[in-house]
C-alpha cells in the first residue's frame, strides 16, 4: 500500500481534472428534462408542457435515489487506485455495470405500476398526468444506460 506523501500539493487543475467529468456527469439527468421542456414548450400546449415536466421532475428525483451507485463506485476506485490495484478498476465497472443493468431491467418491468403510483403521487390535471404517463413510460427505457452513466462516472 502506498502512503500519502506530506509533500505533495494538489492543484486547482487537479482537482478539477478529476471533478470536472463528475459535475458533468450530474448534469446529464435533468438536462434531458430541460431539453425535452424547451422542445415541447415550443408547441404551444400548456398541458404538453406540464406533462414533459411533470414526468421530467419523477426522472430526476427517481434516478437521483440510485446516486449510491456513483459513491460506491468512487469509493471503490479510490480504494484500488491507493492500494495500486489497477486491474481491479475493470471489476469494479463491470459490477457497476451489472448492478445498473439489473436496476434499470426492474425499473423497466415495473414501469406501468411505477407510473400510475408516483402521478397519483403528483397530483396534476388529467391531462398533464395523461401527457406525463406517456412521457414517462418512453423515457423509463433509458434508465439502465442512465445508471450505467452513474456507474462509470466514478472511474
Amino acid at each position: 500500500m502506498h502512503a500519502p506523501n506530506p509533500l505533495s500539493k494538489v492543484t486547482t487543475g487537479q482537482v478539477f481534472a478529476i471533478a470536472g467529468p463528475a459535475m458533468v456527469a450530474n448534469l446529464t439527468t435533468p438536462l434531458i428534462g430541460i431539453v425535452s421542456t424547451t422542445a415541447v414548450g415550443r408547441l404551444g400546449d400548456a398541458t404538453l408542457l406540464g406533462g414533459v415536466a411533470l414526468a421530467s421532475v419523477l426522472f430526476d428525483c427517481m434516478f437521483w435515489l440510485f446516486g449510491f451507485l456513483r459513491m460506491s463506485t468512487v469509493a471503490f476506485t479510490a480504494q484500488s487506485l491507493g492500494a495500486g490495484e489497477t486491474q481491479e478498476w475493470r471489476a469494479i465497472l463491470v459490477r457497476g455495470f451489472m448492478v445498473a443493468a439489473a436496476i434499470g431491467a426492474a425499473l423497466i418491468v415495473l414501469q406501468l405500476p411505477l407510473a400510475t403510483g408516483l402521478l397519483a403521487l403528483m397530483g396534476g390535471s388529467e391531462g398533464v398526468t395523461h401527457v406525463a404517463r406517456t412521457y414517462f413510460l418512453i423515457r423509463i427505457w433509458s434508465a439502465p444506460l442512465v445508471l450505467a452513466n452513474l456507474s462509470c462516472s466514478a472511474g
